[in-house]
């Protein structure tokens, strides 16, 4: 009998042993399920989306830059940005352009370039009717436009007056501006465009587009490498 009491005495410690450590395997695997679903709470309400914006943090974007067209006295011109913040070891934050806004001399109301602020204004550039000389005017401005989200690395490209009353688009699915100028009343925009390189001439008067090119570029011979004797 008491070899039979110390053998049920022995089992009894052992399964206490095996429960006591199956109960905190599933304390620490329920631990850990705890701590990813809370994980994963914190990313969803960290993800969700403002009306109206198109991110994944709460992202207001705010008025600044106000500067005065070249050459147009009392036009003034703001952009409407979105400041991102890159975090990490990175320089900076990242700025997006989303809107330019127009104060023309004797407007009561200002005046937005489009008509909302899913698009990213990438790139604009100032064209002078008089590049050389001190009293240089802008007489237009060209840029490029893209929709918000969007993975097309390509843009549209648009034309317009300093106070923003004219707005011309030039083309589709561009990818880069080469060269904006202005020459004898005429502005020219050179530009790339599914791989080829377009020449447009506006009409600075009337704002219309009066001719548009592709220009052909011929390849290069290579010179064939000498043969190693």
């Amino acid at each position: 009998m008491r070899k039979s009491q110390r053998v049920f005495r022995y089992l009894w410690r052992i399964n206490a042993i095996v429960i006591f450590i199956a109960a905190t395997l599933i304390a620490v695997g329920v631990g850990f399920l705890l701590v990813e679903e809370l994980g994963r709470s914190a990313r969803h309400i960290s993800e969700k989306v403002i009306p109206g914006k198109d991110s994944n943090q709460e992202r207001l974007p705010s008025l600044g830059g106000f500067s005065e067209v070249t050459g147009n006295k009392g036009t003034l011109r703001a952009e409407l940005r979105i400041q991102y913040e890159t975090g990490g070891f990175s320089s900076g934050d990242r700025v997006e352009t989303r809107n330019i806004l127009f104060i023309a001399p004797g407007d009561k109301i200002a005046r937005w370039l489009l008509p909302d602020n899913d698009h990213v204004i990438s790139k604009d550039d100032d064209i002078l009717e008089s590049p050389v000389s001190s009293a240089a005017r802008t007489i237009a401005t060209t840029a490029l436009v893209r929709s918000e989200p969007s993975n097309d690395a390509t843009a549209r490209l648009i034309l317009f007056d300093p106070p923003g009353r004219r707005v011309l688009e030039i083309s589709e699915k561009v990818s880069e501006i080469h060269l904006s100028s202005s020459s004898e009343g005429k502005i020219t925009i050179l530009f790339a465009r599914n791989e080829r390189v377009v020449r447009v001439t506006v009409d600075a008067a009337s704002f219309t587009k009066v001719q548009e090119d592709e220009i052909e570029i011929p390849d290069l011979k290579s010179k064939a490498p000498e043969k190693s004797r």
